[in-house]
């Protein structure tokens, strides 16, 4: 179904803005260690 495909594009469209907005937010506090972003 097209819709499958549409939700599947939007849901790896959004990953990234994810990642970006929880990097934004780490580097905006003076964090000291390892955090969640780090693999």
């Amino acid at each position: 179904m097209p819709e499958s495909g549409i939700q599947k594009s939007e849901r790896s469209a959004q990953l990234p803005r994810i990642l970006l907005l929880a990097a934004n937010e780490n580097s905006g506090k003076n964090i000291s260690g390892p955090t969640k972003l780090d693999c």
